[in-house]
Order: structure tokens, then sequence, then C-alpha cells
């Protein structure tokens, strides 16, 4: 069974013994790779016919539709689109608009999903099922009316022991159903609740063993498991609905599938404008990797929330990351993929077998697919892998690279992958031996993937371009011809995603708080306004980041004020924190969208006002943030003591790697100097 090590890491609390910290990040270093649309990435071969019937009038609202919804898509600004939110009707409209488009769209018959993706929505299909068979089953043996698929009642036997011999039967296919779901769909918490049933079954089993059982014990037994008949409901629904976002035939537009247009928005433009003015795509990588690490803090899986109590942080899609600016180390990878993927770059995870146990993988590496090599990325330490020339300060004063090695090159030469050893006891844990049996995890989603939205790019034109549809079998065939590669699979994680997110989205709702809490003078939404400006590059200028984010935030004498004449705002002190919250992200993002445009002066007193906030979360992203301005005034000194702050974070490894190079490239420049 495949899982992630990072998980496996946590169930074993690895990752709370200290002794580990300085290798902690090797071993779920996971990234993926990428390429060019002049190289290898292929746009996709599209035919797809109007359905005949539509007249002229017809067929120009619908387009008028189909323009109105990506217009509305790349004007998101304004007000906070998220659930129960009032601009989430916007992705709503947009739902509607796309499905009177598509539904006049008969698309390509050639066009086949990829068979992984197909048995996830089959398989979960199957299990949801074979519960809801066991409900009906349950209920009918517990005296409940129960009817069949046609509304008609279902009359049980008079001993009620065929009955009772098919929901045993039931059970024990669900458990080995809920098993093969969870290997397929990359879901381990699937396999853990296939334990719960097993020992079900094995009561129920065990009623074979009792003497003279009759009708009246089984449904006495059975009115025992009413919790376990609700829990089987709940599961077989929510599966359905699982099943549903699987989905990749058809021409129907969902909720979900809004969300994932606007994320492909978001990804577009950021990604058009951090990439660099550069024109190498090797250069347009590194640039949307330094983007990801500088302004997604890499933080913990459990988040402090007070003095006491935390919260795990669920897994995020990558659109929820840009809106926090943290997220644990998946997700700021997910994210960084995503960047890529809207340049067409093909990008995948690298991995190879975990040395104690080798049917786990172990991600480590990005790979970027360009001209038939794999270059190395490796995004928790916020750095590529180094090649033959060694990382020196550029003109701006920042550490450059300017060599990446290569996967071919790593193979051959393992001294390349002891630049990150931090002793002869502290050693990088991947060996250039164990790269003989890579394995590449593609990135794809369910929408991704599906047919609707390889229709809708093909409508796309002008600066409405973007990527929608990625074409998984293409993806594989690439890798594939890569030597040292052994297998190449889907990468399980945005299908667990998308699994946590249907059933406890609601907590990731609560981190975004902040980002809908209305400015209470002009009852307006600066914070979601300033984020998602920042995103389409509109940092100064008429329209902008930084003025949205001075207009949230609230100085405390106005909190004061407020408190004296609104009785709500009084007597709401989870209102007053709001602001407060709000003010200090504000802040933060602030500082990094001065050091964005080159403000520097701007940049650290924006980020030292924050730091010397008692409630400040964002003390190591700050450390960070202030040690690459340290970088641009060529202090470096002062940059490696910045670095050096935050050994004990979870990006603490990078950044203590950055400084070491940092370090060393800054003496080697100042003795070049000299010597000439």
């Amino acid at each position: 069974m495949k899982c992630f090590l990072f998980d496996r890491l946590i169930q074993t609390k690895m990752i709370n013994n200290m002794k580990f910290f300085p290798i902690f990040f090797c071993f779920f270093l996971f990234i993926f790779s990428g390429c060019d649309c002049r190289n290898n990435a292929v746009r996709p071969n599209i035919a797809f016919t109007v359905e005949g019937g539509v007249n002229a009038d017809s067929g120009l609202r619908q387009k008028e539709d189909f323009d109105r919804s990506f217009a509305l898509l790349n004007s998101l600004e304004g007000t906070p689109c998220l659930t129960e939110t009032p601009g989430y009707e916007k992705l709503v409209s947009i739902t509607d608009w796309l499905n009177k488009w598509i539904q006049r769209r008969v698309p390509d018959e050639n066009w086949k999903p990829d068979s992984a993706l197909l048995e996830m929505e089959t398989i979960t299909r199957t299990v949801a099922a074979t519960a809801l068979e066991t409900v009906r089953l349950l209920n009918l043996l517990q005296g409940k009316n129960v009817t069949d698929a046609n509304g008609q009642p279902i009359v049980p036997s008079e001993s009620l022991e065929e009955e009772r011999k098919k929901i045993a039967e039931l059970l024990t296919r669900l458990v080995t159903e809920l098993k093969t779901m969870s290997v397929q769909c990359g879901i381990p918490g699937v396999a853990d609740y296939s334990k719960s049933v097993a020992e079900i079954q094995k009561k129920f089993a065990a009623l074979e063993t009792i003497p003279n059982l009759n009708a009246a014990g089984i449904r006495n037994f059975t009115r025992q498991l009413e919790k376990e008949t609700l829990d089987f409901t709940d599961i077989a629904g929510m599966l359905e609905k699982y099943a549903a976002e699987l989905r990749v035939e058809g021409l129907f537009i969902q909720m979900s599938d809004a969300e994932y247009l606007k994320q492909c928005t978001w990804t577009r433009n950021l990604s058009n404008w951090a990439r660099g003015e550069k024109q190498v795509l090797l250069d347009r990588v590194a640039n949307l990797l330094d983007w990801t690490v500088c302004n997604i803090d890499f933080r913990d899986k459990t988040v402090q929330i007070n003095q006491n109590q935390s919260i795990e942080m669920p897994q995020q899609y990558p659109w929820q990351t840009m809106l926090l600016g943290y997220s644990t180390l998946w997700d700021r990878t997910w994210l960084f993929m995503e960047l890529l993927r809207q340049q067409r770059i093909d990008a995948a995870l690298l991995s190879v077998p975990l040395p104690e146990q080798p049917e786990l993988p172990l991600f480590w590496a990005v790979g970027v697919l360009l001209d038939g090599e794999i270059y190395l990325f490796l995004p928790p330490y916020g750095v590529p892998v180094p090649g033959y020339k060694k990382p020196i300060t550029g003109e701006d004063g920042s550490l450059h690279f300017p060599e990446i090695a290569t996967l071919s090159q790593v193979l051959k030469d393992d001294q390349l992958l002891r630049q990150f050893d931090f002793s002869e006891q502290q050693k990088f844990p991947i060996t250039s031996k164990m790269l003989q049996e890579t394995t590449v995890y593609l990135l794809a989603t369910p929408e991704s993937t599906s047919m609707r939205m390889k229709v809708l790019e093909s409508e796309l034109s002008g600066e409405q371009n973007m990527v929608l549809y990625t074409n998984i079998q293409e993806q594989r065939r690439l890798f594939a011809t890569i030597p040292s590669v052994k297998k190449v699979e889907i990468w399980k994680y945005p299908f667990r995603t998308k699994f946590e997110q249907l059933f406890i989205g609601q907590r990731t709702r609560l981190f975004m708080e902040s980002l809908v809490m209305p400015n209470p003078k002009r009852n307006d939404f600066p914070l979601w306004t300033g984020r998602v400006l920042y995103f389409k590059g509109q940092i100064t200028g008429q329209k902008n980041a930084i003025a949205a984010y001075q207009d949230a935030r609230i100085p405390d004498r106005d909190i004061m004020e407020y408190r004296k004449i609104d009785p709500n705002f009084r007597n709401n002190p989870v209102m007053a924190a709001g602001i407060q919250t709000v003010t200090i992200n504000a802040g933060y993002w602030l500082g990094l969208a001065s050091f964005e445009v080159n403000s520097i002066s701007a940049a650290k007193d924006f980020l030292n006002s924050i730091q010397r906030s008692p409630l400040n979360p964002w003390q190591n992203g700050i450390e960070y943030a202030l040690g690459r301005i340290a970088e641009r005034e060529k202090k470096y000194s002062d940059a490696v003591r910045h670095y050096e702050r935050t050994a004990r974070s979870p990006a603490g490894s990078g950044n203590i790697l950055r400084a070491k190079w940092l370090q060393n490239a800054a003496e080697l420049a100042e003795k070049e100097s000299k010597n000439q």
C-alpha cells in the first residue's frame, strides 16, 4: 500500500523528536517537474463541434455567457467568494452560465479518461452502494420500514436468518472494498475505518455460534447497532458525494469546477508575473519557487489558535494556500506545481523506496522536465539542487544558482547530494544508488483531467488563455521515456484533499475569517481585495494591493472608538480580536508586497512593526523576509542571523542551508574582489 511518509512520520511522532530536526525536511521533500510548451508540453489536440439546431442568436448568447464567466473569474477582488459569503453567488452564476454553454458542445469521441482515475470513481461508488445495502438490511432487522429501489416495501423472512447471512457477507465485502479504496484514492483514514467495520462483521459472524438463535435474538442484536447504522448511512452519503466529485466524463459543470476555475485564474495571473522577465525556462522555474518560498509561510500541521487551544490544519487547495499565505509542506508544494502548470512546464514528484519499508515511497525532490533532462528542486528547502557551479551572490545581492543539477548528473555523482549534509551524523537521506529506483508521481485532479475542462480550454483565446486541462496519458509517456524512471504514478494527495475538504471544509473556512471580515467603517473587504490584486500583480498603480492592505489596517485607537460607539462591537470580543488579526496580516503582506516592488525601507518598517506585536503569528516568515531583504542590501551577516533565528521552525533546515551557502558565496566574492 502506498502512503505518504509525512503522514507516517506524524503518526509515529518522529517530528516531535528534535534530534531528527536537522534532516526532518529531507525525508519529505517531494516536488515535481516541468517543461515549456515549445518543448515537451503538448497542447490538447481538440476537435469539438456544436450541437445542431442552434440559431445565430442562441449561439451569440452562449458565447456571451462564456465570455462573461471568464471575465467575472478575473474580477473577484471586490467581495469574498467563499461559501456562506455574498460573493459566492458569483461562482454559482459562473456555473450556471458555463452549463448553458457547454451543453451545446459535442466532444471528440477519441478522448479517453485515464484508467487510474476511472478506477477511483468506480471503487468509491461501489463502496457507497455496499454501505447503502448494508444500511437497508440493518434497518430491516431493526424492525424499520424499508423499501426497494422501486419504492416497494421489503418484507423480511420469518427467521431473519437469510438477512443475517447477507449482512455478514456485505460487511466482509465492505472491509475489502474500503481497503481497496484507501489504496486507489490515497486516503489512509478509509483503511482505518475498515477496521471498525471488520469488528462489526466479527460480531455478526459470531451469531452463528449461538445455539437456538431466533428472529427475536437477531433483532435484539441489530438494535444495539443503531449508532453503527447511522455511521454507515453517513459514510454512504459522503462517498456518493465524493464519487460525484471524482467524475471525469461528461459535460456538466458543478460547483467544485467553479472553484477550480477560480484557482486556475489566480495561478495563471500570479505565475505570469512571478516568473520574471527572463525567457529561459529554468530561470522561470527558479523564480516561481522563490516566490512560493517567500510568500507562503511553511508551518507545522498543528497550529496554535490561542494560548489554550491548537487545531490541526486541514489540507488545502492551492487557491486557499494563496489566500492564507501559509500552509504545510504538501500544500505549499502543490501550489508550486500549479504555478508551473500554468506556464506549461511539465512537473512531477520524485520518490525512491523507503529503505526500511520499500513498499512506501520516500518523496524527496521536484524534477523539472526540459529537453529530456529532469532538473531537481527542493521546495521545503526553498532551493534547487546546485550543480557543479556553486551558489553565488548576484548583482542584486541575492543568492543565485548558476547551475542546477539534473537527475542524470546526480545518479552519476553522489557528491552533488552531499551538499545537503549537515554533518557526518546528520546526512541527507538520499544517495545516488537509491535514485536508480526512481518513481515519478504526476499531478492530476478530477477537474484537470476531465472532458469538460478540455472543452472549456479549447474555447479560450487571448487574455483568457490559461491551462485547464492536463493530458495525463501524454504526461505518463513523457516521463516514462527518461531512462532512470522506473514507474509513473498519480500523486494521490489532491484526491485526499478533496475527500477531506468535502467533509471538514468548514475548518478551512475558520482559518479564512480575517479575509471575510468587513471594514467596520466602510463595510468593504480590503484584505480580500488586497490578496486578489496581489495575485494579479497589481501591487502599485491606480487600483493596487498595497493601498488595499493599508485600508485593511485598523489602528488601536479606532478599535477603542468602535467599542465606545457600537454596542455590538463592544460586546463582541471575537470581532475585536478578528480586526487585530486583519491588521497584523495586512501589515505582514504589506511588507512582502513592498519587498516585491523593491521598496526596501517600507518593507522593513512594516515587518518590524508586526514583529513587535504579541499576537504576531508570522515570526518565522518575518525573519525569512528580513533575511532576504538583508541579502538585497548585501548585509550578509544580518541575513545569516535572521535565517539562524528560524532554526527550530519547519523551514529551519532550508534556511540554515541558505545561510551557509550565502556566507560561502559572500566570502568568495569578497576574496575575488580583493584579488582584482
